[in-house]
């Protein structure tokens, strides 16, 4: 293993909730999620991090079939900025 995204494909293996994202908004929020993920995690969590941030932010963005995912797509999460 070594300290490189994961995939797309991985990430929709590891989380089916988002499946159905079209795999460029997808490798879109793994690069985001980098950013939060840097090489001082251990190697072994390095992807596994990468992915959650990336689900989290896919989350808020209403994507994936989450309930939780489904209540920011319809704007009743009740944030504003």
């Amino acid at each position: 293993m070594a300290y490189t995204l994961p995939t797309a494909a991985t990430l929709k293996m590891v989380f089916p909730a988002f499946a159905a994202v079209d795999d460029a908004l997808v490798d879109f929020w793994i690069t985001r999620g980098a950013r939060a993920v840097d090489e001082t995690w251990f190697e072994d969590d390095y992807q596994m991090g990468v992915m959650l941030a990336a689900c989290h932010y896919m989350v808020m963005a209403g994507l994936g079939t989450g309930a939780e995912a489904q209540v920011y797509a319809e704007g009743m999460a009740g944030f504003q900025s």
